[in-house]
């Protein structure tokens, strides 16, 4: 089973754990869970368009190599 996060654009990993999901103060403003970790891709790519709603600095779905 896959898992998914969300990073800024600007803060892509090499390889994705879910130490690496965003935490910062965007997701507050944004209405979006800090670090969470999403079961579908689905659901993260609508929180990274609510983020990059709030940040013009983009935000990427990746999925998690852990």
């Amino acid at each position: 089973m896959s898992s998914w996060i969300i990073v800024k654009a600007s803060r892509i990993p090499r390889r994705p754990t879910t130490s690496h999901a965003y935490e910062g103060p965007t997701a507050t403003s944004a209405g979006v869970e800090p670090g969470k970790v999403y079961d579908t891709r689905e659901g993260a790519q609508r929180d990274a368009v609510k983020l990059a709603s709030w940040n013009r600095c983009g935000f990427v779905v990746l999925e998690v190599s852990d």
